[in-house]
């Protein structure tokens, strides 16, 4: 019987010792920079045209503007352009590693958008514009979520170098 009542008090600590744990990082920056960091990785994986270029770094937040989710995004150059991006990504990934990704113009309009085009700098407006909005591609990651704790919204983006 000691053995047996042993072995649950084990099981009911290591129970509640996972469970403190995963409330620490539900309500701290932890837990917030780890989502971002895994919905960033998201699509720093992509395989993506040699000749591509980065023009905006891979930018990761939590939100509920309409709903809570989690999205990442970067903008990446091209001379081959947005199409042929978007071709090249279809190509060259697998169909899961594409499932919550989407590829849009980088001057699209949306008031869930991290990164922006009208929230740019003149000159970086002035340089897409210069070069041509075709030549750029705006790739998001986007997934919906019901658990994120509510104050995880006021915390600054994840930016991934």
């Amino acid at each position: 019987m000691n053995r047996k009542t042993s072995f649950k008090k084990k099981i009911i600590i290591s129970v509640l010792g996972v469970a403190v744990v995963l409330v620490i990082l539900s309500v701290s920056k932890v837990g917030y920079y780890l989502v971002c960091r895994k919905a960033a990785m998201e699509l720093e994986k992509l395989n993506l045209p040699p000749n591509c270029e980065v023009f905006c770094p891979t930018t990761a937040c939590v939100s509920d503007v309409y709903w809570v989710h989690v999205r990442a995004e970067k903008i990446v150059y091209c001379d081959e352009g947005k199409d042929y991006i978007e071709q090249y990504m279809k190509d060259n990934n697998s169909e899961s590693s594409l499932e919550d990704i989407s590829v849009y113009d980088v001057t699209g309009e949306s008031d869930t958008d991290i990164l922006d085009f009208y929230r740019f700098s003149k000159e970086d407006q002035d340089k897409i514009m210069e070069v041509g909005e075709d030549k750029y591609a705006h790739i998001v990651y986007f997934k919906e979520k019901l658990w994120f704790p509510m104050f995880w919204y006021k915390f600054e983006n994840i930016v991934v170098d």
